[in-house]
């Protein structure tokens, strides 16, 4: 599982350095956003078995680079995955409303970031 855990979310298993290699995403690419899909391209969203585990965070941990998850910052073991959906999905096929800073994510801007849509 190359240092990564599953438990209702997805968590270091080891530490891990700012910029590294977290997972490579791999699984079926479909050409809309779905819940659990991971954007890569345009229309193009990975359904990572792993990457439907990674929640959404202001102030992320991960960020996505092509098709691979890579720490923004150095990662401690047993520190939650994040990533900012914002930042990486054009479309947010479910909206929901961020623990973080109260916004409805995929309706009103972050009010942390102020980030509505991919740039």
């Amino acid at each position: 599982m190359s240092g990564l855990i599953v438990q209702h979310s997805l968590r270091a298993a080891r530490s891990f350095s700012q910029g590294e290699r977290l997972r490579a995403l791999v699984g079926p690419i479909v050409g809309k956003s779905t819940r659990t899909s991971i954007h890569v391209g345009k229309n193009r969203h990975i359904e990572d078995d792993m990457g439907r585990y990674v929640n959404h965070s202001c102030t992320p941990s991960a960020y996505v680079s092509g098709n691979e998850l890579r720490a923004s910052r150095p990662i401690l073991e047993g520190e939650e995955i994040t990533f900012n959906y914002l930042v990486h999905e054009p479309v947010i096929s479910s909206p929901f409303r961020c623990d973080e800073c109260g916004a409805t994510v995929g309706v009103e801007p972050c009010a942390a970031t102020g980030r509505s849509a991919l740039l």
